[in-house]
């Protein structure tokens, strides 16, 4: 989301009232944490965040930065335009475009196949809050009923996602696209594999590919 943080070591990912950073190792959000925290608890309260959360594997509870941490008494007009600088302006077109659309709409990676953005309607759609799906891994979702295996669907994509992002690429937009995969309950205690009906569209940010998932409507599939 933020240029100064289009970093291959940091993931990034946006919900309605947070965002995170997850970081491979606990010494690489803690120099994140030192170098950058005035810059972000500044972005957190111009965008109206509650707060920004750091992680990394094994993080019992994420490092939080809230908007009190930004100094306003440092501020300096070469400082701001810095700090406007640090969010693109496609980044703000996005951010604007799905908290105001109405149906659940999500932004997912196409290449770490997770949840960047969701709004409020993706949420009470799916029945969890947005860290809950910024967290979900989607690739194993696309595996049809009774072909799970023991396998990194990450790594190893599902043939049915990898036809969906090529077609999805050759067309960079489809309208009324009619799709399945498994709908996670709220607690992921189950799934029901669910036939769905998006708009979609490409969008490459900063060179990566991104899709853009705006709901129509959904039932349950016939297994």
């Amino acid at each position: 989301m933020i240029n100064l943080l289009q970093r291959p070591d940091c993931e990034i990912a946006v919900g309605v009232e947070s965002f995170r950073f997850s970081f491979p190792s606990k010494t690489a959000a803690l120099n994140f944490v030192k170098s950058h925290t005035e810059a972000i608890a500044y972005i957190v309260g111009h965008w109206k965040f509650k707060e920004a959360l750091v992680s990394y594997p094994n993080c019992d509870s994420p490092i939080p930065i809230t908007s009190e941490l930004f100094d306003e008494t440092l501020v300096t007009k070469d400082y701001t335009d810095m700090l406007y600088g640090l969010v693109t302006d496609q980044w703000k077109r996005l951010i604007s475009e799905i908290n105001n659309e109405s149906r659940p709409t999500f932004l997912v990676s196409m290449v770490q196949h997770k949840n960047i953005l969701v709004n409020p309607a993706a949420c009470e759609m799916m029945g969890c809050s947005s860290e809950e799906l910024l967290r979900r891994d989607l690739a194993p979702l696309w595996v049809p009923p009774g072909e799970l295996k023991p396998i990194n669907y990450s790594v190893q994509l599902p043939p049915y996602l990898e036809e969906f992002n090529k077609l999805l690429r050759q067309q960079t937009e489809l309208f009324n696209h009619s799709f399945s995969n498994w709908k996670p309950a709220g607690d992921n205690s189950d799934a029901t594999w669910t036939t769905w009906n998006d708009d979609l569209r490409v969008e490459v940010i900063d060179g990566h590919p991104y899709r853009l998932m705006r709901v129509n409507g959904f039932e349950v599939a016939t297994v």
